[in-house]
């Protein structure tokens, strides 16, 4: 683990970001609405899943005091399990009944956003899921987005208690599973809470940190890179330098073929999309990012599917090829240098380059690449290199021997 800081560190001063852990199966993830209510159909490319906005939480599990209503839950957890997909499960959203300010708005439902009245109520609710669920469900986060007053209108006290109460409960039932810290938002904002939020006692009661790593809609997927460098300078001064770090949202509005995407923001076309997706699934494994929970496979706005069909979009495509060009990677390391990005992947001694432009067209001179001899751009068939130079766009191509 030492090693692996140091490596990291030296990337940083030398303009590159380096992870020096394997990518497996479970770092590219999603999120799936309605888990357990509707057919959990997703990529077979995909290995993790989180639970959250699938109406799981607290408050549609016990929705009054001792009546627990675990069907969609099981029929979750075991359609997860049946497409062998990671489990996260984030704890929270209080119960009306159990919140210690009833009629609160929340961006859910009144009260959900407040800590309970009553820390047993909360205990309650922990000690039942993770028995329920022990050796089925792999990380529990301790709620979500709690740098937002409608996510979360407690203190940071209050989420310190709430993190470690659930963390003993959590290790004494089911030893194996991990604690993923609260995951802040809005980037800079986001960090600023975090260095706020992490102590000694946090950081005893966690096995990762959370963080969701949203770009604006015109900003590309590589400014992530100065976002994860300030939260991995915060935790190098709380002493946490080799506590995992998890990306437990990210997305982007993403244009319907039929139905209008009435968001605000700005959105993208599907075949921008799939060039950003992949790029941000590149980026973030070079970053030594463990996880990455994209938002979310089937939503109306930010969706893989069409709302109206179910057909997979463009953007599909990019959870396939990222698992293909990344999956049980040693060493992922990215260099950017007048606009190009380029990615190093090695599995054992075979190296792979990806390479990609981050603003329009660039012709690069062949030399300047190393010893490659074929090409496949994302989603395209594999074809031999030929002639000096190559004209590298927004979308990744893999390089290979």
């Amino acid at each position: 683990m030492i090693k692996r800081l140091l490596l990291f560190l030296i990337g940083i001063v030398a303009g590159s970001v380096t992870a020096y852990a394997e990518v497996d199966r479970a770092f590219i993830g999603t999120h799936f609405h309605d888990a357990g209510k509707k057919p959990l159909a997703v990529s077979a490319s995909i290995g993790s899943l989180r639970l959250w906005d699938a109406r799981l939480g607290w408050n549609y599990l016990e929705p009054a005091k001792g009546a627990w209503a675990f069907e969609a839950m099981d029929v979750a957890v075991a359609d997860a399990r049946q497409a062998n997909l990671e489990i996260l499960y984030p704890l929270g959203l209080t119960p009306k009944w159990a919140s210690s300010d009833p009629e609160r708005a929340s961006a859910y439902g009144p009260g959900n956003s407040m800590p309970p009245r009553l820390m047993a109520d909360w205990e309650e609710y922990v000690r039942t899921v993770v028995r329920r669920y022990r050796g089925r469900i792999a990380a529990y986060e301790i709620w979500n987005e709690p740098n937002r007053a409608l996510f979360f209108g407690g203190t940071t006290a209050d989420l310190k208690r709430l993190t470690c109460s659930a963390y003993a409960i959590i290790k004494q039932i089911d030893p194996a599973a991990k604690v993923v810290g609260a995951a802040a938002t809005d980037q800079m904002q986001g960090v600023r809470w975090l260095a706020d939020f992490l102590d000694k006692e946090v950081l005893s009661c966690v096995d990762a940190i959370g963080f969701h790593l949203y770009t604006l809609a015109h900003e590309p997927p590589e400014a992530v890179v100065p976002i994860v460098r300030e939260i991995r300078n915060v935790l190098v001064s709380k002493g946490a330098a080799s506590v995992p770090l998890w990306n437990t949202e990210f997305g982007w509005y993403i244009a319907n073929s039929q139905v209008a995407n009435d968001s605000r923001y700005k959105v993208l076309n599907a075949s921008t999309a799939r060039d950003f997706l992949l790029r941000s699934f590149v980026v973030q494994a070079s970053l030594g990012i463990e996880r990455a929970f994209q938002y979310a496979w089937n939503n109306r706005r930010m969706g893989v599917i069409e709302p109206d069909t179910g057909k997979v979009k463009d953007v599909g495509e990019a959870f396939a090829v990222a698992a293909r060009w990344l999956g049980g990677a040693d060493e992922v390391s990215c260099r950017e240098s007048a606009g190009i990005y380029r990615c190093s992947v090695r599995r054992g001694i075979t190296r792979n380059l990806i390479v990609w432009s981050v603003s329009g067209t660039r012709k690069v001179d062949r030399t300047e690449l190393g010893g490659f001899n074929r090409v496949s751009f994302a989603g395209e068939q594999e074809v031999p290199l030929i002639g000096n130079e190559i004209e590298f766009s927004g979308t990744p191509a893999l390089l290979r021997p």
